[in-house]
């Protein structure tokens, strides 16, 4: 209310904020959603540390399970975050 006393337009500074609002639900959305999946991934009890995998032709060594991602090495020594 006092901005535009002063002569300035407020309608761009509304626009913007919006617009920031927007880009972090969309960043907070997928940071909940690999949380959720990885939260089931380790309730389930699927994978364990050392086990050998295949997921999407991918095939290796579980090397590290976190709620946000899993780490695979491969027989060639890559290792692939998922």
């Amino acid at each position: 209310m006092i901005l535009p006393e002063f002569g300035i337009n407020i309608a761009p500074i509304l626009a913007r904020v919006g617009l920031m609002g927007l880009v972090v639900d969309m960043a907070d959305r997928d940071i909940i959603s690999d949380f959720i999946s990885g939260l089931f991934l380790l309730l389930k009890d699927q994978y364990h540390t050392g086990d050998k995998i295949k997921i999407l032709g991918i095939e290796g060594e579980v090397k590290e399970i976190t709620l946000r991602r899993m780490v695979i090495k491969d027989e060639a020594g890559f290792s692939i975050n998922s």
